[in-house]
């Protein structure tokens, strides 16, 4: 089963080194996961075929040359105007991707976009919460959004099913995603009052962790319908 986490954010300038200090901050502040997940990798296609091209992560500059080959692959050249694309992704220990056709798991940020019709910055992180021995798959949830949060500073970010993502008719890119946790930065305009009771609001990191009853896998829809209206849509 796996969770899709939604994150977006105007337009914010910042260098190929400072995206690539958020990225590896994020990797350094989830949970370990060393025996359930291999390496962060670059994704290449030689002869078609799909090899994982790992990342050290204590390495800034291999991470901000990868942000380079990857933003250059994209823009079809060189970049010019502000804004890098990273897109690293991960393969189960128990589950290879190329020997076993095991599952990938992405990690996409577009960021440091700024200026005139410039793209929302934006983030997709893919992760499977039953993986591994943890006995609590919604703090698995939870440590890995708060990691997002602190790394990105994104005005939302949410966690749930990509089913639940499109069932709540999101219309632009500026619309908030609601997921079983979310995420809303304090300058998101979000009216309190109309949010459930039976929702928990949390307030930290610049921000409120809203979440729904129910599960990571199978959350409320009613609730983040309600808290879709206390946003303004």
């Amino acid at each position: 089963m796996t969770l899709s986490f939604i994150g977006s954010w105007g337009e914010r300038f910042e260098t190929s080194n400072e995206s690539a200090e958020r990225m590896q901050k994020s990797w350094g502040d989830f949970p370990a996961s060393d025996d359930e997940y291999g390496p962060w990798s670059l994704r290449s296609f030689p002869d078609d075929v799909l090899r994982l091209i790992p990342v050290p992560a204590d390495d800034l500059d291999a991470i901000a040359e990868a942000a380079r080959v990857v933003t250059e692959r994209i823009n079809e050249g060189p970049r010019t105007a502000p804004g890098f694309h990273l897109e690293f992704a991960r393969e189960r220990v128990d589950a290879p991707v190329v020997p076993a056709g095991g599952p990938l798991f992405s990690y996409d940020v577009r960021c440091g976009f700024a200026g005139p019709r410039a793209l929302r910055n934006h983030l997709h992180f893919e992760l499977d919460p039953t993986v591994g021995n943890s006995p609590d798959e919604q703090r698995v949830v939870r440590d890995h959004l708060v990691a997002l949060v602190r790394a990105w500073q994104p005005e939302y970010v949410s966690a749930c099913t990509y089913a639940f993502h499109k069932a709540q008719g999101h219309r632009t890119p500026r619309q908030v995603r609601v997921g079983w946790m979310t995420h809303i930065r304090d300058d998101v305009p979000l009216d309190v009052v109309d949010v459930p009771d039976d929702v928990r609001i949390e307030v930290g990191d610049g921000g409120r962790y809203l979440t729904l009853a129910g599960t990571p896998r199978d959350p409320s829809l009613e609730q983040a319908l309600a808290i879709r209206r206390a946003l303004g849509y």
